[in-house]
């Protein structure tokens, strides 16, 4: 290889007679490189060195350093400058010192001394080395003829003749894009499960689209493709399979499952021979290129909860408001509470029984064909407030685990009985803490018979703790006012906020005759996005509360972010902490500017609220380590633009944006 090096000295120095040699380890010992041009003059001046032709170079650890090494070394006696010395003194050369330590009688003694060494004094050593300002390295090889070319098509490595100038590309069988999937066993006449995570497209991302290359020659297709279309080899031709497709064809993540006919046949594909199943787009024009995190084979959903079974939870005592408990919490929906009736009610009583409470609601149980119990399922309202003397009803408070009967007049009491009030059937669970990262679910509760082991490839999602009762306080109002339905821009913004557990923060701006609805999504990271899915929820609650003539100018988007970046300068108590004290500054303005959850209350900020420099200055000053702030500069970076702010400046959000941290700076002063 030619190795080319562009040398930049600090200061130019004066040409000296330093000679210099490279050398490059040859896997034995140090050897000369040869070749070697230099018009840097030994790093006197700029310039370049080429080495016009360098050996191969072994790896070789120097200093700790595992890599190529070539060195280059002083060889000459001269070096950049002059070494330490003893240099020799004459009498003369101390002279003026003498003259006033001597007697008159010794001066015809001190001139017969002259020209007489007196002693020797060190002269330090006067170095002046060379101080590279840049060094670029380049490097190229010189033209030499193929020993072996490899062409890699549809997975497949081909070697080819390099003497016929072969044409390395070949054009694929399938005239569609295709997505084949191949199983080493037969899997005939069996089911498959096959789990798709998708990677869903974030508010902002470009959809990544190719063109059918059947339409390559239309310059007006446009036409989305309509969906997939799978199939399986029966080795003469691809048949139709079918599937039950979560995906909405590998649009978002879910389970796709299939019955493999008895007639699927081995074919080579890529070069192996295995059982295909071949997935295909439908026809378009347009193809939209789906982006998986994975796919998984033999998957389930599965639920962060545990059910329960006949739970006795009291006796009825005919005690108004009569409160009892679970023994486990929180309690999610499904649950199937049975008190036993008192006496064996008779075929008119379970009748009327049934007309008022529904069906399923009764379960008898019978002895030699007569009834000895009778169970009826009660039902869980809101409140007591539509219930009557007989009607079984009960309130359910999901965090605390209890559950609530009426008084008689709002709600029936439970009959008297002991050990008569049943959970028959419950499941506890849920909550944020069951969203766990990939593999952490490793292990099964009980044994299932030909399951050998379990993992969760995708982390769990889902899981929200019970709404407190602040906020419930803040949103009651507005659920009251609004009646369900959007009309103002505030009825929006508060049902965009109730659409989904996932959305933290919403707002609505009415502009130019469109319903514009920026919602932030309670995920993780500093500047959070909505996915594709949480958009188009949203947008489906909205319309289903808006009036018919506005139902196409609502428009559901992702906030704005603006950059802020920080640069403070402060003086510590202590200087030793210094380092400390800068990683609390930068930890703390990180989660101050954090959009959901920073601000002065920790509660985020709001759309379009401004930044003020004292609030950045009232955060640092309250940090440990900090005497005071001495010095704040504020940047806010926007697409083609950058606003600074100082002193007692505040800078503007943008109406649909939100402040997120940039690039923190912390100098200490000494």
């Amino acid at each position: 290889a030619k190795i080319r090096f562009d040398i930049e000295p600090e200061t130019p120095l004066e040409k000296g007679a330093v000679s210099l040699k490279w050398e490059y380890w040859n896997g034995s010992g140090w050897d000369s490189l040869l070749n070697v041009t230099d018009t840097t003059e030994a790093f006197t001046k700029s310039g370049q060195v080429i080495i016009a032709s360098c050996p191969s170079l072994p790896v070789i650890e120097i200093n700790g350093q595992v890599n190529r090494w070539i060195r280059v070394r002083i060889v000459s006696e001269q070096a950049y400058g002059t070494g330490g010395s003893f240099q020799p003194k004459q009498v003369g050369d101390v002279a003026g010192y003498l003259s006033k330590k001597l007697k008159k009688s010794e001066t015809k003694t001190r001139e017969a001394l002259e020209g007489v060494t007196f002693g020797f004094e060190y002269e330090p050593p006067s170095f002046t080395p060379p101080f590279l300002q840049s060094m670029k390295i380049a490097y190229s090889y010189k033209d030499r003829e193929l020993q072996r070319l490899r062409a890699l098509n549809n997975f497949q490595y081909k070697d080819l003749d390099v003497t016929l100038q072969p044409n390395p590309y070949e054009v694929p069988e399938d005239e569609m894009p295709a997505l084949y999937l191949g199983y080493k066993n037969n899997i005939a006449g069996m089911p498959a499960a096959l789990f798709f995570a998708v990677k869903e497209r974030l508010f902002g991302e470009k959809q990544i689209s190719i063109k059918n290359p059947v339409y390559q020659n239309d310059g007006n297709a446009t036409d989305e493709a309509t969906g997939l279309a799978w199939h399986y080899w029966t080795g003469v031709s691809w048949e139709k399979l079918r599937v039950e497709d979560e995906t909405d064809s590998l649009k978002k993540s879910g389970i796709v499952q299939f019955f493999v006919p008895p007639d699927i046949r081995s074919t080579s594909k890529f070069g192996m021979d295995l059982f295909w199943i071949r997935v295909e787009v439908k026809d378009g024009m347009w193809v939209s290129c789906p982006r998986l995190k994975g796919f998984f084979q033999n998957t389930v959903w599965a639920l962060n909860s545990v059910t329960f079974k006949d739970e006795v939870l009291g006796s009825g005592n005919g005690e108004q408001n009569r409160k009892l408990t679970f023994s486990n919490r929180p309690l999610l929906e499904g649950q199937v509470i049975e008190i036993k009736e008192p006496v064996v009610p008779s075929r008119d009583e379970l009748k009327t029984i049934e007309s008022r409470e529904g069906r399923d609601t009764l379960r008898i149980i019978e002895e030699a064909g007569e009834m000895k119990e009778v169970w009826v399922r009660w039902k869980e309202v809101k409140n007591f407030s539509l219930s009557g003397s007989t009607s079984r009803h009960y309130l359910l408070d999901r965090a605390q685990g209890t559950i609530t009967f009426g008084d008689g007049i709002r709600g029936m009491i439970p009959p008297a009985g002991i050990r008569n009030i049943v959970a028959q059937h419950y499941r506890s669970g849920g909550g944020i803490r069951g969203d766990v990262a990939p593999g952490t679910v490793v292990s099964l509760r009980k044994t299932i018979p030909y399951i050998d082991r379990v993992i969760n490839h995708s982390a769990a999602s889902g899981g929200m703790d019970q709404e407190i009762i602040e906020h419930a306080a803040i949103r009651g109002p507005h659920t009251i006012q609004s009646k369900n339905r959007a009309v103002t821009s505030e009825d929006f913004a508060w049902l965009a906020q109730e659409a989904s557990l996932y959305v933290a923060r919403a707002k609505c701006i009415a502009h130019n005759g469109r319903i514009k609805v920026i919602i932030a999504p309670k995920y993780e990271g500093d500047a959070p996005l909505p996915d594709a899915g949480l958009l188009d929820s949203v947008a489906r609650y909205l319309k289903e509360r808006a009036f018919l003539p506005i139902l196409d100018r609502i428009d559901v988007v992702g906030p704005k972010y603006t950059t802020i970046n920080v640069r403070v300068k402060v003086k510590p108590v202590s200087f030793q902490e210094s380092i400390a004290v800068s990683d609390r500054i930068h930890e703390k303005l990180t989660m101050f500017l954090h959009p959901l959850t920073g601000g002065v209350t920790g509660d985020g900020w709001d759309f379009g609220q401004a930044l003020a420099i004292s609030q950045i200055a009232a955060v640092i000053e309250d940090i440990k380590g900090v005497d005071y702030v001495q010095e704040i500069e504020l940047k806010k970076v926007e697409p083609g633009r950058t606003e600074e702010a100082s002193g007692v400046q505040q800078i503007a959000i943008e109406p649909d944006a939100l402040p997120c941290a940039g690039v923190i700076s912390v100098e200490m002063e000494g």
